[in-house]
């Protein structure tokens, strides 16, 4: 009988050095374990995040700043969701990636919960960068944005740009971006996911021309054709991505070849191959251009009407002739045949045919695939 209580005595001794280990232990704030094993996954343990931002001395912001904030960095009007006590930011995007998790707004305890990389990533799972990401937010701390710039290895501040275009108050801008566009001046197709997107939530995907206007003010030589973005604008062969796109393609590039002409201008270039180059081959496009007066763009207006009329194109087809339809259709009456290598003068553009004529002056439809420039 003395043995057991002698036992017993020990182990409640044990097990009462263990609780007080454990009360410490959960009173400080441990840095560097995972966020999401410190915290848990599950959503509704909101309490725990909240107890480590008052821990980290965070002053939760006031209703009205909280949800101007929101809507400010965010674009999420929280107005709209009045009976809702968490809302998932989330920015649609258009291209597939791997993104499960977007930022929660805790409307009743007034903070910002967010870890985007699920998978794990010791930039997402630091419980001080999570603390700094909402001082930075709600309170534009200096502390904090030079904490992430250092710390976070570009997560959230890189992930504010992409995922909803935004690129810090007017007195942090140019750091800002000059931190997120380093190394960057010749590898600008790198930043595709920063140039194309929504400005906040209920904004279109689109090319963000702020945002690639303030690259320029950074890298004015950056070389805007050899970043693929105008092909990809422009090209039909990715016909899932161009119906999905959600601003106006045609003035979009125009804007693009608007920057081009200016840099070669710079230079001292009155001409820009690459531009000649993209109207040239393009001539559907061209003729849009002329139309709707290059979108209002000066430079690129200028240029098309000081260019010559659309190039002429030789017949190339690999059974020695074509035919000259009169309807832009594979079954439309044949007005002539044309001998591969002829040239004939294009009329007018109307999607995948050219209404053209010949050297024996007849005019008709060709299918574009009959055709190259000289």
């Amino acid at each position: 009988m003395k043995k057991v209580i002698i036992f017993t005595l020990f182990f409640l001794v044990l097990f009462f050095l263990n609780s007080c280990n454990s009360k410490k232990k959960e009173n400080k704030l441990i840095k560097n374990d995972n966020l999401k094993t410190v915290l848990g996954e599950k959503r509704n343990e909101t309490d725990k995040y909240y107890e480590i931002l008052r821990k980290n001395g965070f002053i939760f912001p006031s209703e009205t700043i909280y949800n101007n904030k929101v809507k400010e960095v965010f674009g999420l009007d929280l107005n709209l969701y009045p009976n809702e006590k968490e809302v998932e930011i989330n920015p649609r995007t258009i291209i597939t990636d791997s993104q499960e998790l977007y930022p929660i707004a805790i409307k009743d305890k007034r903070f910002i919960l967010w870890y985007p990389d699920p998978t794990g990533g010791d930039n997402y799972n630091d419980p001080l960068a999570f603390v700094y990401l909402n001082k930075y937010i709600f309170y534009n701390d200096k502390m904090a944005f030079s904490y992430l710039k250092l710390h976070n290895d570009n997560s959230y501040l890189g992930s504010l740009i992409v995922y909803f275009g935004y690129k810090g108050n007017t007195d942090q801008e140019k750091e800002y971006l000059n931190y997120i566009f380093k190394d960057s001046e010749e590898n600008m197709s790198d930043l595709f996911n920063l140039f194309f997107g929504r400005h906040g939530v209920r904004g279109n995907w689109e090319l963000r021309k702020e945002l690639f206007e303030s690259y320029l003010d950074i890298y004015p030589k950056s070389p805007i054709y050899d970043s693929g973005f105008i092909e990809i604008l422009i090209d039909k062969n990715n016909p899932d991505y161009i119906k999905r796109y959600e601003g106006n393609r045609e003035e979009d590039i125009s804007f693009l070849l608007e920057k081009m002409i200016y840099q070669a201008r710079k230079k001292g270039d009155l001409k820009d191959g690459a531009v000649s180059n993209v109207l040239e081959n393009n001539p559907e496009y061209l003729n849009k251009l002329k139309k709707y007066k290059a979108y209002g763009y000066p430079l690129l207006n200028d240029y098309i009407r000081e260019s010559p009329p659309m190039a002429n194109r030789v017949i190339q087809d690999s059974d020695g002739y074509t035919n000259l339809r009169k309807e832009k259709n594979t079954i439309s009456k044949i007005l002539q045949k044309i001998k591969t290598g002829d040239e004939v003068s294009i009329i007018d553009v109307s999607g995948d045919w050219f209404y053209v004529s010949t050297k024996e002056n007849n005019m008709g439809y060709v299918h574009k695939s009959k055709l190259r420039l000289e």
